[in-house]
């Protein structure tokens, strides 16, 4: 087992962490890992635009359906958690305010607990082997979606 904390910004009512020194939100309710700023993604990254036959888009973001496009980061850490080859949508419309959206679908398996009283973050990994997460990007048709392994 492998505990992972994470102090969360004080200012915020909602958990935001900082990596890469940007604010990322911890979103219990988004289903795919979203950054607003795709130029930070290729130079902090090298990161690589997806080519696919439909504009992407999800639904929420502030609005009803969100058109953007699909980065593949080769790794992407988040502490000791690794996700190699990270699919991460970019919004062509940013509708969040902090540069990245960590959804839950990256910690699925996970346990995670929000500590507001004492501003942290803390994520369980039960098997060390799962600290390497493996988040596959699939389509089909016209749906984007995200499954963890």
């Amino acid at each position: 087992m492998k505990k992972i904390v994470f102090s969360t910004d004080k200012n915020y009512t909602r958990p935001i962490i900082t990596l890469y020194g940007q604010q990322a939100l911890f979103d219990s309710g988004a289903d795919i890992p979203s950054c607003n700023d795709a130029e930070f993604l290729i130079s902090e990254f090298n990161a690589k635009e997806i080519e696919l036959p439909v504009k992407p888009f999800v639904h929420g973001v502030g609005k009803d359906k969100v058109y953007g496009r699909i980065f593949d980061v080769e790794m992407f850490k988040i502490k000791e958690l690794m996700y190699p080859h990270l699919r991460i949508f970019v919004p062509d419309e940013p509708g969040f305010k902090t540069t990245f959206l960590l959804s839950a679908s990256m910690f699925y398996g996970l346990s995670c607990t929000i500590d507001f009283k004492n501003s942290a973050l803390e994520i369980v990994v039960p098997d060390e082997q799962q600290l390497v997460r493996n988040v596959i990007f699939e389509t089909d048709g016209e749906k984007y979606f995200l499954i963890c392994q």
